[in-house]
């Protein structure tokens, strides 16, 4: 019988036009099946490719040695098991279970800080890099150890309210490296250093503009925005049934509804609330 020819996944890297024509072959992310012959060139030769790395060629880590784990289902994001903050698993217990399963680093335990930034231009990110060393990175996520900080999630904000990003703390976790997104991509080690330690009285020195006051509410600029007629009638019909002291109550169940069933953004379900308060 046969042998069949062993088959490597490679990744192209930029798009690739077939001659001197505008029709294009391959597409910038594209994923293919070749020979190791043909793999060798597209990537060591004509460098238009790297190497698709394969869930089982991975191993935690040994950056992580020191971190806390949990169980994620495979291509998923979550954990899975219940009380999961507490069951701490070791570096040498969840290799049990990794590449079989997903894996979640606890952030918060030992200063493990975890940078993730959710804005569009990654201005978090870019600020890290202007003012601190480069460290340990999976995807999006930076890695590092705060010290003398107290564990808590810090939410990030920009200068018209909107959330664009966490240094994530206690009660959370990241899906580590090696494990698989639901998109079907790996989580790829993007820069493998040391986790370096920062202190964090200096990451709040830099971060403290995008923090939102924990004592005052209204510490973050919102810009005024013009009421429409559906925001007019929303505030009438509110007004009709409104009671004095029932500010707290409004506040949490009418934003709520504003952002989740009327599609509202943030700065016009402030300003309506604003207007009935």
């Amino acid at each position: 019988m046969k042998k069949t020819k062993e088959k490597i996944k490679i990744r192209f890297i930029r798009d690739i036009f077939r001659g001197d024509t505008d029709e294009k072959l391959y597409s910038k992310g594209e994923i293919i099946e070749v020979g190791k012959e043909e793999a060798k060139i597209y990537v060591d030769e004509e460098k238009d490719c790297e190497y698709v790395k394969e869930n089982n060629d991975y191993d935690i880590p040994k950056q992580l040695e020191e971190c806390r784990f949990c169980r994620i289902r495979k291509g998923t994001k979550k954990p899975f098991e219940q009380n999961w903050t507490n069951l701490l698993y070791a570096y040498e217990e969840i290799k049990e279970y990794f590449p079989k399963e997903n894996y979640g680093v606890l952030t918060g335990i030992n200063g493990l800080a975890v940078l993730d930034d959710d804005s569009k231009d990654k201005q978090l990110i870019e600020l890290y890099e202007q003012n601190f060393p480069d460290t340990f990175r999976v995807r999006e996520h930076y890695y590092f150890y705060l010290i003398d900080w107290n564990g808590e999630k810090i939410i990030f904000y920009d200068d018209e309210g909107n959330h664009i990003g966490e240094l994530q703390g206690l009660g959370q976790q990241v899906v580590g490296a090696g494990s698989i997104h639901p998109s079907g991509e790996i989580y790829e080690v993007k820069k493998d250093l040391p986790i370096v330690k920062i202190k964090y009285d200096d990451f709040m020195n830099v971060f403290s503009k995008y923090v939102k006051s924990t004592s005052e509410n209204d510490n973050v600029k919102i810009k005024q925005v013009e009421l429409t007629e559906e925001d007019k009638n929303i505030i009438s019909d509110i007004k009709k049934k409104w009671k004095e002291g029932d500010r707290q109550n409004l506040t949490l169940s009418l934003a709520g509804y504003l952002r989740k069933e009327k599609r509202i953004g943030v700065k016009r379900a402030l300003n309506i609330i604003k207007q009935i308060c």
